[in-house]
């Protein structure tokens, strides 16, 4: 029963598609988008309707099967062998899920099985299996390959234009299925990305993770080590997409004063507008340069978190005995200090771990491998109790 329910969704869903595709002029990404959304939030809003293995498929085979509606009427033009590709689909994807697990794109791959076999089966029907010349043969070679990658790069584009235009929420089930990426030019990181990926929105550079992914877990690895019954006020170096000021309040329920130090302003304007920091009211953000912001601060913190990257690398002033000097001058409780994870990290950062092992005021904790990669220092102040280690 399961099986022919699915295979039913499969069928629908191509014909559906195609129809919205073809005969309505929506254009293959919205026909393809829109019925799929909805099916989608149907099982999000009312996921007992149905047993919940039907309620975890059905999305999937629809949307799956959506794709071999984007096929154009230039290249199926009858209904029926639409409906021959969504059955196809529904057979593969029913018989062979376990063959594509861990491999990414494998909706999409199984949709253009479906749509080739259903293209020579037309072939075979409707041609006897002659083959007949067109006015394909008149062009030059490569012609029509050119023409074909062209179409392929346009609909990318256009497609990846569309989801990130979707408000949260669509975007955010259609994550599970393919990452949404929207890059940006910062002024001092390169290209950022912004990235919708299993359900979160992540910032990345190139080589790195920059808020909300692999780095709050590293940051919460080392925060997870500080009483917070002891710190009232915080200083961040280096922000981001403001990933650790949301640690700190939903993980640490922190919610005392936090200073935040960044120079790059578009990365400021993506915090806000993407992530939501405006809406922190303990949160004040300085678009300054963290060094200089260090060097004339007349305040102290309780606890000051230090994660400067350009990329995958700490600028060497970062790592200098001066910068680690004037931190220890305005660090009352409790220091974190993020040494990344590049191979050369431990030799870079010599001068930050020695400064720090060698003040007698702090009691200086490494931490190797967190999350398996990064070296995070912390220090505390000797008057301070560490909370755990």
């Amino acid at each position: 029963m399961e099986a022919s329910i699915l295979t039913f969704t499969g069928i629908m869903g191509a014909l559906l598609t195609w129809f919205i595709n073809n005969h309505k002029a929506k254009g293959a990404v919205r026909a393809s988008a829109l019925p799929s959304l909805l099916v989608g939030l149907f099982f999000y809003c009312f996921p007992h309707v149905l047993p919940a293995y039907l309620s975890r498929q059905i999305p999937l085979v629809f949307i799956g099967s959506s794709f071999v509606g984007m096929v154009s009427i230039n290249i199926i033009s009858k209904w029926i062998y639409v409906a021959i590709s969504g059955l196809i689909f529904s057979l593969i994807y029913l018989n062979t899920g376990e063959f594509f697990k861990g491999f990414g794109g494998a909706l999409g791959t199984t949709a253009c099985i479906a749509v080739l076999v259903a293209i020579g089966l037309a072939k075979l029907i409707e041609h006897g299996g002659v083959k007949k010349k067109n006015n394909l043969e008149s062009t030059r070679p490569g012609q029509d390959s050119d023409i074909l990658n062209k179409k392929l790069s346009l609909f990318k584009s256009k497609a990846k234009s569309i989801a990130f235009g979707l408000s949260a929420k669509p975007k955010k089930i259609l994550s599970y299925l393919w990452p949404i990426t929207k890059k940006v030019d910062s002024d001092f990181s390169g290209k950022l990305e912004i990235t919708w990926i299993d359900g979160k929105k992540v910032l990345d550079t190139k080589n790195a993770n920059y808020s909300y992914g692999t780095l709050q877990h590293v940051l919460e690895n080392g925060l997870k080590r500080i009483d917070f019954s002891q710190i009232d006020s915080v200083l961040i170096l280096g922000l981001g997409g403001g990933s650790v000021v949301k640690s700190l309040q939903e993980k640490f329920n922190f919610y005392g004063s936090i200073q935040a130090v960044e120079i790059d302003q578009k990365i400021i304007d993506i915090a806000k507008t993407e992530f939501d920091l405006s809406a922190i009211k303990n949160l004040k953000i300085h678009q300054e340069d963290a060094f200089h912001f260090v060097e004339h601060s007349k305040q102290q913190y309780d606890l000051i978190i230090i994660d400067l990257f350009i990329d995958t690398e700490i600028p060497s002033i970062f790592l200098s005995e001066k910068f680690c000097l004037q931190l220890s001058n305005i660090c009352q409780n409790s220091l974190l200090f993020n040494l990344g994870f590049r191979s050369d990290a431990a030799d870079r950062t010599k001068k930050v771990t020695d400064f720090f092992e060698n003040n007698p005021n702090f009691e200086v904790f490494n931490l190797q491998k967190v999350e398996g990669i990064n070296r995070l220092l912390i220090a505390f102040q000797r008057t301070v109790k560490p909370f755990k280690y």
